[in-house]
């Protein structure tokens, strides 16, 4: 059996997730509003996640760009943003190219997803996202 490429440090000890598992829950983030901090490292090829800091983890992935504290949310175009890359076991992920008439962005490789209007609510919404 191949090792999680996934794990969560929970009260300190490194835990598996297992596909069905809400890693946000585990995280805490339906306990509270957010914004819910998430500290992110690499450990020997397995992304490692959690809610309190650790050793060698970081609060954003090294590829993101600083973003200004300063600035209001509401200044920058979006509230919240999340992709979840999910792997098959033959090794497939799910990606889709954006058009290239797109004035942001265009042309890139990207996980399928989308947007929710200021009426819509978030059971409705999703199903729409996922198709």
């Amino acid at each position: 059996m191949a090792a999680a490429r996934l794990l969560l440090r929970l009260a300190g000890r490194l835990e598996s997730v297992s596909f069905t598992q809400s890693v946000c829950g585990l995280l805490g983030a339906g306990q509270r509003p957010g914004p819910w901090h998430t500290h992110c490292s690499l450990e020997r090829g397995q992304l490692v996640l959690s809610s309190n800091p650790f050793p060698g983890a970081s609060e954003r992935l090294p590829i993101q760009p600083e973003v200004s504290k300063t600035e209001p949310l509401t200044n920058r175009g979006v509230d919240l943003g999340v992709a979840v890359i999910l792997q098959s076991s033959d090794q497939t992920v799910l990606l889709t190219r954006r058009t290239c008439t797109l004035r942001i962005s265009p042309n890139l490789w990207v996980p399928p997803g989308g947007h929710m209007e200021p009426d819509e609510e978030v059971p409705a919404c999703r199903p729409n996202q996922e198709t």
